[in-house]
């Protein structure tokens, strides 16, 4: 009637691919003042350049000037963690359920300008009650809790704050071929984003008739 289970892991990963980055392309290295141009234009180029021109600026093979920006693979970071599950069935048509999960990492190594983020939080947690009787009835009550953690991605980034929602899940066979199902995830419509510059979550509800043949 008590299942447990526990795990654990480490990881080491290398070779993300990084974000769009300039200067990392070695077919395009970063402008160089031409040699010609005089030592007291060049500190007025120099600083010119300092203060208006973004680096990856390059000089293009047919002698224009353009902007390059490339992806790359670079990086190396550990990540560890564990992940815990409870099973407790009280009756013999129900049961309760809970799992717990901490993650953590460590950047060791970057390409300069990327942010490295695991896109994931610390801590995750879900509560559930299931049941089921014989004449058809099935339910399912499920309350999750995810921890805030900073999203990396593109031109998003940002903290994604912590969020709670409870879902319900319920059905009932009219016979035994038929079957009518109500889902209803976020029931409280507690408003949230799940990454950075993604959609706002809220309440949502689906209702299925499911046959069997």
């Amino acid at each position: 009637n008590f299942l447990l289970t526990a795990d654990l892991y480490y990881n080491r990963l290398t070779n993300f691919v990084t974000d769009l980055l300039p200067g990392i392309n070695p077919a395009y290295p970063n402008y160089e003042i031409p040699d010609e141009i005089s030592s007291s234009r060049r500190v007025i180029v120099e600083r010119f350049m300092d203060e208006n021109i973004s680096p990856g600026f390059t000089t293009l093979p047919d002698g224009s000037h353009a902007l390059v920006v490339s992806y790359a693979n670079a990086g190396e970071v550990d990540e560890w963690g564990f992940e815990f599950s409870a099973t407790y069935r009280f009756l013999s048509n129900a049961f309760i359920s809970g799992n717990y999960s901490f993650f953590d990492f460590k950047v060791n190594d970057n390409a300069l300008g990327d942010m490295l983020e695991p896109n994931t939080p610390k801590h995750k947690l879900n509560l559930g009650l299931n049941y089921k009787n014989a004449e058809g009835l099935d339910l399912n009550i499920n309350l999750r809790y995810v921890d805030k953690f900073e999203w990396a991605s593109g031109v998003f980034q940002g903290q994604v704050p912590s969020y709670v929602t409870l879902n319900c899940a319920t059905g009932y066979k009219i016979d035994t071929d038929i079957r009518l199902g109500l889902t209803v995830t976020n029931l409280l419509n507690n408003e949230h984003y799940e990454l950075f510059g993604g959609s706002i979550n809220g309440r949502r509800a689906l209702a299925a008739i499911t046959f069997d043949f």
